[in-house]
């Protein structure tokens, strides 16, 4: 018969091992390595889970079997919008933790924004979309591929159409792209966004098509029909290449375009390949690709504390312009933004009204 004074001594070597156990955890997560390691896993599992791409930033532990992961990076299915959230807890299985395999079973976003506690990142924006139609706003689901200064107003592209602003407001989110060397150098030159907008100029020639996105496969169907050959490189994973005999599809990585006054070819990791156009295809562009003079500061738009960037009439708020990556600040940055276009307007013509005591 176990005596009370040894199951107390029991349970206390327990209690200590279980302690014990759990501060070496949390010790081992401030570990570099081991947080580079975790993250992997954890983001493979809620990519599976929430069935989106994610990223995440710092991984910690929570009581029991829940881990807190900070600063999520959620994007939508197209991989062209992208929502902060600040906190995300998930519990995990024990058992297959044990034999070395980390499983999520549920996941629980926690969210910071004020008046809407418990909400998901697509139903946050599917409000705010909702909210916008509601008070007149036309949205327009369609991506801008050029963006250029007129004289007293901008022009903006579409793969399908056209449109005029007297102001524009970047509120783009985080761009993960980054430019080959020589885009920029041959943007307008060779160098091209949209396939249905340019594509026309290199009928009957030899061009090279990058996509990082699935939706890009259209664009190279067309670039298909009207050029005598077309490189295509693919940068996403589950592509099916066209069935076209003069689609060539190479699974090298590009490096660098080249040309003189405009672009003739395109090197990869492993070679050459002679061509009178580049064609990208990504999610979103880098804003300065597309938009010569625009300072940024690293990948974010550099503005000024009045939302202003450094071409008049151009203002940027949100995730665009830099961290914390946060919604409410993303919100704020915005309604700046839209105040300060507001205040360019009225100055411009001439009114008595100015906004400004709101700036």
């Amino acid at each position: 018969m176990i005596s009370s004074k040894s199951l107390k001594y029991t349970v206390r070597i327990l209690l200590g091992t279980l302690i014990g156990v759990y501060l070496g955890i949390i010790v081992l997560l401030n570990i570099p390595y081991v947080q580079g390691k975790l993250s992997v896993f954890v983001t493979k599992e809620l990519k599976n889970i929430l069935n989106t791409e994610v990223s995440v930033g710092r991984i910690d532990m929570g009581l029991l079997n829940r881990i807190i992961v900070e600063d999520v990076l959620l994007h939508d299915r197209k991989n062209q919008e992208m929502l902060k959230v600040a906190r995300l807890s998930a519990k995990f299985d024990l058992l297959p933790l044990l034999n070395g395999k980390v499983t999520i079973s549920s996941v629980e976003l926690i969210t910071d924004y004020m008046g809407c506690p418990d909400i998901s990142g697509n139903e946050l924006m599917d409000r705010f979309i909702e909210h916008a139609r509601h008070i007149g706003a036309e949205i327009i689901e369609e991506k801008i591929v050029s963006l250029k200064e007129k004289a007293g107003y901008f022009e903006l592209g579409t793969p399908n159409s056209q449109y005029n602003a007297d102001t524009v407001i970047l509120a783009t989110g985080i761009s993960r792209s980054s430019l080959l060397p020589g885009e920029k150098e041959f943007l307008g030159r060779g160098v091209s966004y949209c396939a249905k907008v340019d594509g026309a100029e290199y009928k009957g020639k030899r061009v090279a098509a990058i996509a990082t996105v699935p939706d890009a496969m259209e664009e190279i169907e067309y670039l298909a029909d009207i050029c005598s050959e077309v490189i295509f490189i693919p940068r996403f994973q589950g592509f099916v290449a066209p069935k076209r005999k003069n689609v060539m599809v190479v699974l090298d990585q590009p490096t660098d375009i080249t040309g003189t006054d405009r672009v003739t070819g395109l090197h990869t990791t492993g070679e050459f390949f002679s061509v009178q156009a580049v064609f990208m295809f990504r999610a979103s562009d880098p804003l300065n690709s597309f938009l010569p003079g625009l300072q940024m500061r690293g990948r974010s738009v550099l503005v000024d504390d009045q939302a202003e960037t450094s071409i008049e009439g151009v203002f940027a708020g949100g995730d665009c312009t830099g961290q914390p990556w946060q919604v409410n600040r993303a919100a704020g940055q915005a309604q700046k933004a839209a105040i300060s276009a507001i205040n360019y307007l009225a100055k411009r013509d001439g009114l008595i009204e100015t906004f400004k005591e709101y700036s």
